[in-house]
């Protein structure tokens, strides 16, 4: 995993939006200025009216741009609803018939692209946080993502493709004001 500077909560979760609105053919919010980025809990009503995820993205005040090879990302658990019933960790599904034939609901723009041998875009960013203990083995969670997540290490598997990256945010700094957190994720509360 690449070591790079740290990035505030207001820049991961404008690109997240982002990315969300252009995939659901959605809106950007426009007064995006008038957010309070201090508060968690602000941002957390702010996201849900706006009709986007809630709870992690807001719930840390730093995040750590990241580059994930292969590896990396075998260490990711991803969305239980996806492969039900199946282990979480990505490296823990490589062979499962499930792994190999899952393809998600819908016509999503990023299938083709990541299933068939394209790049990783930096625009279609994953949202990682650590991993809690139902989590592990896995070292990191795809909060967002957990599908592009598959399609990429699956064909990354596929290939024995060592060099290409995912690319998202991890967070780093937890927010201790956020009710999300406290309820939540409080062993994220370092």
């Amino acid at each position: 995993m690449a070591n790079e500077e740290l990035v505030p909560r207001k820049l991961v979760v404008e690109k997240y939006i982002r990315y969300d609105a252009r995939k659901k053919k959605g809106v950007v919010p426009t007064d995006m200025t008038d957010w309070d980025w201090s508060s968690a809990d602000d941002l957390d009503r702010r996201l849900d009216s706006a009709g986007f995820k809630t709870g992690i993205i807001a719930g840390y005040t730093f995040w750590k741009p990241i580059s994930l090879p292969q590896s990396d990302l075998a260490n990711c658990a991803v969305e239980i609803a996806i492969l039900p019933g199946l282990p979480r960790a990505l490296g823990q599904l490589v062979g499962l018939p499930q792994f190999e034939t899952w393809k998600p609901p819908g016509n999503k723009e990023w299938f083709q692209r990541l299933n068939g041998g394209g790049d990783y875009p930096k625009e279609w960013p994953l949202i990682l946080r650590p991993a809690v203990r139902i989590e592990h083995p896995a070292k990191w969670y795809v909060e967002d993502g957990s599908g592009r997540a598959i399609c990429f290490f699956r064909r990354l598997i596929r290939t024995s493709d060592d060099t290409s990256r995912a690319h998202g945010y991890l967070g780093v700094r937890p927010d201790a004001g956020s009710t999300f957190m406290r309820t939540k994720f409080p062993e994220l509360l370092y």
